[in-house]
C-alpha cells in the first residue's frame, strides 16, 4: 500500500516537472512572437531575401514542424527522463551556446524575412529545451538552418565553381541530343544554324543549390525518424542521394533549355519556375523507395541478431 502511494507521488512529481518544463518552453517561444510577426510583415511587403525559390525553404520548415509534432512523445520522454529540472553539463553547455548564437544572430540581421527570422527564434527555444533535457529540437534547428542558409552560402562563396560543372554537363547533354549548344562561362547558348535561338545564365540556384539543401534536410529527417545510426551504408545513400540531387538539377536545366528552344522565352521562364519542383518530387520519391526498402531490411536483420 505504501509503495503504491509512493509510486503515485513520484508519478505526480514527474508530471508536474514535465508541465513546468513545457511551460518554460512556451514562455521562451512567446518572447519571440513580436520578432517573428514583424518579420512576417516584412516578408509580404519586401519578398524573400535568402532564396528566390522560397518554396524549398517552406518545405523544410513544414517537414521539420510536422516531424516535431509527430515525435512530441519522444521529446516528452527525454524531458521526463532527466531527473532534475535542469539537465547535465553537456545539455546545459549546448543549450546556453545555442541561446547565445540565437541572440547574436538576431542582433546581426539587418534585413530578415520570415524564413530567416525563424532560425534565431527556434534556435533559442531549442537551446532552452536542451537545458531542460532534450537535444531533439536543437537537431531540427540545425537541419532547418541548413535548408535556409546553404543556398545563400553557396551563392556567396562558391557561385561560379558550383555552377560551371552543371553548365558543362548541360552543354554536353544537349550536344549528345543533337543540338548546337555552347557555353560562355556560366552562359548557355543554343543555336539553330548560325542563329542564336535561346541563351541564359546559370547561377548556383539554377544549378540546384536549393534542391540540394532540401534533399540534405529531408534525408536527415527521414534518417532521424527511422532511428538509423550513421554508418557506411547510410553514408553511401547520402552521397548517392546528393549526386542524384545534382543530376536532377541538370535534368531540369535540360527541360528548361528545350522549352526555350522550341517555345520561346515565356515558356522557358515557366519551366524555370515550376519544372524543378516536379522533377525533384519525383526524384526524392524514387530515392525514398530504395532508402526505406534498405532501412526496413536493415532493421529486420538487426532484430534477428538481437534475438
Amino acid at each position: 500500500m505504501r509503495q503504491d502511494r509512493l509510486g503515485r507521488q513520484a508519478s505526480t512529481l514527474i508530471s508536474r516537472g514535465l508541465s513546468a518544463k513545457f511551460g518554460v518552453l512556451v514562455l521562451a517561444a512567446l518572447i519571440w512572437v513580436p520578432y517573428v510577426l514583424s518579420s512576417l510583415l516584412s516578408s509580404f511587403s519586401g519578398g524573400f531575401q535568402i532564396q528566390e525559390e522560397g518554396i524549398f525553404a517552406w518545405v523544410v520548415l513544414l517537414c521539420c514542424s510536422f516531424w516535431l509534432v509527430v515525435n512530441r512523445q519522444r521529446i516528452a520522454s527525454d524531458l521526463r527522463r532527466s531527473g532534475s529540472f535542469f539537465a547535465g553539463p553537456s545539455h546545459l553547455l549546448a543549450g546556453l551556446l545555442a541561446c547565445v548564437i540565437s541572440l547574436a544572430t538576431a542582433v546581426a540581421m539587418a534585413e530578415r524575412d520570415i524564413l530567416t527570422a525563424i532560425v534565431p527564434a527556434s534556435l533559442f527555444v531549442a537551446g532552452v529545451s536542451s537545458v531542460l533535457g532534450t537535444f531533439i529540437p536543437l537537431v531540427l534547428c540545425v537541419i532547418y538552418g541548413v535548408g535556409v542558409y546553404l543556398p545563400a552560402f553557396i551563392g556567396a562563396f562558391a557561385e561560379v565553381p558550383y555552377s560551371q560543372p552543371s553548365v558543362g554537363i548541360l552543354v554536353s547533354v544537349l550536344r549528345l541530343l543533337g543540338y548546337s549548344a555552347a557555353a560562355e562561362g556560366t552562359k548557355v547558348v543554343m543555336l539553330a544554324g548560325s542563329t542564336e535561338v535561346v541563351s541564359f545564365y546559370v547561377n548556383s540556384m539554377c544549378a540546384g543549390s536549393s534542391s540540394l539543401s532540401v534533399f540534405i534536410c529531408l534525408f536527415a529527417l527521414v534518417t532521424l525518424d527511422l532511428g538509423l545510426r550513421p554508418g557506411k551504408e547510410v553514408g553511401a545513400f547520402f552521397v548517392a542521394g546528393c549526386l542524384g540531387a545534382f543530376a536532377q538539377a541538370v535534368l531540369r536545366l535540360v527541360v528548361v533549355s528545350l522549352a526555350g528552344f522550341y517555345f520561346g522565352q515565356d515558356l522557358l521562364l515557366l519551366a524555370h519556375t515550376y519544372a524543378g519542383y516536379v522533377i525533384f518530387a519525383a526524384y526524392f520519391t524514387i530515392f525514398c523507395y530504395f532508402y526505406l526498402r534498405w532501412a526496413r531490411g536493415s532493421v529486420i536483420q538487426l532484430r534477428k541478431v538481437e534475438t
